[in-house]
């Protein structure tokens, strides 16, 4: 568990169960159990609460290829074992499958349970909440407003779905619509001039309505070969890694103000856009037969978004009720890894971050003389790495 999801593993807060709680069966001469035939030669067992708040019997088979089936009460899960960052879908010959799967039967339990607690308080639902236009009355005359965060990889969105019905799908009430296209990045004017001059150059801009002096640009350090599929896309050219955006306000119909960092100019990329009416897996160059990458616009802004043929991760964020809508680009490894130590900082200190918990006095003490260890080993981490300087006589180290 450690080496997949960290060092000093958590469970996620909220269950009292654990990876020693897992039951392993190994069959030595395996059985039958699959419907194409292929034997069981492992099967892992686990008895924890489902997303309908009942116990339930969680079990992956392993068959003789070592791939893995997860089922539920002796039927196949639907989707499959997903990752606990992203929620993207993990293949069942990934050699981390088992430890995945533990962790995923474990999320589960802890949100049932969780819920169960939440509705033992029976807190009753404040009027704003729901879809309903009673609601939407509440929250306005409330100045409450919904807000909502997806996640996903492209990988999983180009395999289940198209871009363009993932992004309409969580964008319900977003009034200026999203508009896709594939870039003819290979072709000899692209490249030898188009590319070269204007299109290596990423920008920043940022423009409202209430500002007459026009809109705010500024170029990032950053060239990118549009033939390169490497993690380089998603850094600077000191390395620092980035995150690309678009996003935009609206007013009714009209885009009042937008914000966007690691994009191109439309105006630049025109001559070699080809619309898009969806996206239901990677497009190819009709000429090349070369995965293409896809740029992303609103309609009634300048810029345009591009979204790389090779593994990346979207974040869909909508506030105000769909007034403001930001759609983020990331590079996957860096995403999983920050969204990997969020989740275990929540699980190691969930019980602090419940509001509903009244902690001990005991507890606080031994949290804060825990911190205070780790910041001391911290401290001889990087001391211990510092380049040791000529010293001056006299001097105290």
């Amino acid at each position: 568990m450690d080496r997949v999801l960290g060092a000093a593993y958590h469970a996620p807060y909220g269950t009292p169960l654990g990876p020693d709680d897992v039951r392993v069966e190994e069959l030595a001469h395996g059985e039958p159990g699959r419907s194409d035939g292929r034997a069981v030669v492992r099967r892992l067992r686990l008895r924890a609460r489902g997303t309908d708040e009942r116990d339930h019997e969680h079990e992956l088979r392993v068959d003789e290829r070592g791939l893995g089936h997860p089922l539920v009460d002796g039927t196949p899960l639907p989707g499959g074992v997903v990752g606990p960052a992203l929620g993207e879908q993990i293949a069942p010959d990934d050699p981390d499958l088992e430890v995945l799967w533990v962790d995923q039967v474990l999320r589960g339990d802890a949100e049932a349970r969780l819920s169960m607690c939440e509705a033992a308080r029976a807190a009753p639902a404040p009027p704003w909440e729901g879809d309903g236009v009673g609601a939407a009355l509440e929250r306005a005359e409330r100045n409450v407003v919904s807000y909502q965060d997806e996640w996903a990889s492209t990988e999983d969105v180009r395999k289940d779905e198209s871009l363009s019905t993932w992004l309409r799908r969580h964008t319900p009430y977003m009034t200026a619509p999203w508009e896709l296209f594939r870039l003819d990045l290979d072709s000899e004017e692209c490249l030898g001039h188009r590319v070269e001059k204007y299109v290596f150059l990423r920008e920043y801009a940022c423009r409202d309505a209430q500002d007459s002096n026009g809109p705010r640009i500024r170029y990032l350090l950053h060239a990118f070969d549009p033939r390169n599929r490497a993690p380089e896309t998603f850094q600077l050219v000191d390395g620092t890694p980035f995150t690309a955006f678009i996003g935009v306000r609206t007013d009714g119909p009209a885009v009042v103000a937008y914000d966007a960092d690691g994009v191109l100019p439309r105006d630049l990329l025109e001559p070699h856009l080809v619309p898009l009416r969806d996206l239901g897996s990677v497009p190819l160059d009709e000429r090349t037969e070369a995965e293409s990458w896809v740029a992303v616009g609103i309609a009634g802004t300048p810029m345009l978004l591009l979204i790389p043929p090779g593994p990346s991760v979207l974040r869909l964020h909508t506030d105000d009720d769909g007034a403001l809508t930001v759609l983020e680009l990331s590079d996957l490894e860096v995403t999983r890894t920050s969204r990997l130590r969020e989740k275990r900082f929540r699980r190691r200190w969930g019980r602090f971050l419940d509001e509903n918990v009244e902690l001990a006095q005991e507890e606080i003490d031994r949290a804060v003389r825990e911190l205070h260890e780790r910041l001391e080993r911290r401290h001889e981490t990087l001391a211990a790495d510092l380049p040791a300087g000529p010293r001056v006589e006299g001097q105290q180290r």
